[in-house]
């Protein structure tokens, strides 16, 4: 769930935000269209000029004032879903997501219907659809060089899928605002020149004949009179059904997709509050409680482990995912795959409960300088992967420009060879070839100037706790170190060819608590 989680967010994010812009334009827009009209029309009769839409002379306060309502509600809910999707994944808000998976579904619910319901009431359908075409024929029909944007949109169709009316001419019969005058001049038509075949170009560039005969007395050669539109979008349509069907199912499939994250990304956020009050610890310095409770809220905790007379309640399925150790335990012939509560000694609880932390689902902690020592101990002797993790944080801390001291650089040494930790201990040990002698033995050199002797003196100061680090560590190891530093002082002195001080020595603290003095 956690790497899903993560995906999920990442697409509801990418996604949402996408199309929050893309409705925020739309929104804008339609405002503009709406409110701003004379400063839009200005720049669209430029865009109409470009696209060769300045010989048809089109009202542009009519086409852009009927489109302006469209954009602002489509915009608006454009942007309100992809809000939801956006501020639910990214600041994992469980209501945004459920609104938004809610919406979606609804969304594909309706689209599955509709095309069940046109597959199944095909003729139904068919009445519907035509009878609402003819409608708009009847009612908003306004001839061949009208500006109305209903019969810019008829004229287009009739243009580009060589038809004529939704059956035939006789649907334009009963065009009640139809006006048939052509060329200054009222013409009886049958049907509009549109029809005719004669029209030459693309729509909106197109050039009408300038005999109206095709349309006052049409024939098959002249005019597509009884050719039906519906039906030519139908026949166009099948052309290219198997690419509209692959598109439908990519719809389907992104929408799915949507809802399925936002569900697990909900899911995860719904985990993740009840983690949030798993770690609840009660003051160890409280004496009314004499047993303080630690309780892991994790889904079907069925098995709790008792460290320092502490409680955490936990999931066996997590703890054995996680750790073939605990894995043999529970599922083995083991006492403790049978006990509700496992006692775990010579176990610190804080050690545990930062151990648990970084790999329990929805609340895992990254490994830092902090804690990397405390569940390095726990890792090895589980088993767990984390072993891995903390090397590889500790291998990039043994770097130059890292902010280590000498007592953390002794402590990973040490830890390196305990837990055979080979690439730690490699890095390590070409570090302490840049760090001067004295200091990986605790030895701090002050100078001061005598005035009574006239000269200089020097004073050793030896940290015993780290020069007892140093000495822990294995005598080959120690012999390693030497030999990195003398071929590194070699080098140096070769590279520079003089006997001066080196100057690329690395600078480290003793310990933490000098940096605090």
């Amino acid at each position: 769930m956690g790497c899903g989680s993560t995906v999920g967010k990442v697409f509801l994010v990418t996604v949402n935000t996408l199309f929050t812009i893309l409705g925020l334009v739309l929104l804008v827009i339609g405002c503009l269209v709406k409110f701003k009209n004379d400063l839009v029309t200005e720049y669209a009769a430029e865009l109409f000029k470009v696209i060769k839409l300045d010989s048809a002379n089109y009202n542009l306060d009519e086409l852009l004032g009927s489109s302006a309502i469209v954009f602002i509600i489509v915009g608006v809910v454009i942007l309100v879903v992809g809000v939801l999707g956006c501020l639910g994944a990214c600041c994992g808000w469980r209501v945004f997501l459920v609104i938004y998976a809610l919406i979606v579904f609804l969304v594909l619910i309706a689209e599955i219907a509709g095309v069940v319901l046109a597959a199944l009431m095909k003729k139904d359908v068919d009445k519907v659809i035509k009878d609402g075409m003819k409608k708009s024929i009847v009612e908003k029909y306004k001839g061949d060089k009208s500006q109305e944007p209903v019969t810019l949109a008829w004229n287009s169709i009739l243009i580009e899928f060589n038809c004529c009316g939704v059956d035939n001419y006789e649907d334009f019969s009963n065009a009640t605002h139809w006006n048939k005058t052509f060329n200054g001049q009222e013409r009886p038509l049958v049907t509009p020149v549109s029809c005719c075949t004669e029209v030459k170009g693309e729509f909106p560039d197109l050039t009408y004949p300038s005999d109206t005969s095709c349309a006052e007395s049409p024939t098959d050669a002249t005019n597509n009179w009884k050719k039906g539109c519906y039906s030519a979008i139908e026949d166009f349509i099948n052309k290219y059904s198997n690419i509209f069907i692959g598109i439908g199912v990519v719809v389907a499939i992104f929408e799915i997709l949507c809802i399925v994250f936002a569900i697990c990304v909900c899911r995860s956020v719904e985990e993740g509050e009840k983690m949030s009050k798993f770690i609840h610890i009660l003051n160890t310095d409280d004496e009314s409680n004499d047993n303080p409770v630690l309780d892991i809220d994790f889904p079907e905790t069925d098995v709790t482990l008792v460290v320092e007379g502490r409680k955490l309640h936990v999931n066996k399925a997590v703890l054995s995912q996680h750790s073939p150790v605990f894995k043999t335990m529970f599922s083995g012939n083991f006492k403790e795959s049978t006990q509700k509560e496992i006692p775990l000694q010579d176990k610190k609880f804080q050690d545990v409960v930062e151990f648990l932390r970084c790999f329990y689902p929805n609340m895992k902690h990254d490994v830092t300088e902090s804690n990397v020592l405390q569940i390095l101990p726990l890792a090895h002797e589980y088993q767990s992967p984390l072993v891995a993790d903390c090397e590889e944080f500790m291998t990039n801390m043994c770097k130059p420009g890292t902010s280590l001291t000498v007592t953390t650089l002794l402590d990973y040494i040490l830890a390196a060879e305990k837990y055979h930790l080979k690439a730690l201990l490699d890095a390590a040990m070409k570090f302490c070839a840049r760090v001067d002698y004295y200091l990986l033995n605790g030895t701090t050199i002050t100078r001061s100037y005598d005035f009574g002797k006239s000269g200089y003196t020097y004073k050793h100061t030896v940290d015993k706790s780290i020069s007892a680090k140093f000495r822990n560590i294995e005598l080959e190891h120690r012999h390693t170190i030497a030999e990195k530093r003398i071929q590194f002082l070699e080098m140096y002195k070769r590279r520079t060819n003089n006997r001066d001080p080196v100057t690329e020595d690395i600078s480290l603290e003793l310990s933490q608590e000098s940096n605090q003095e």
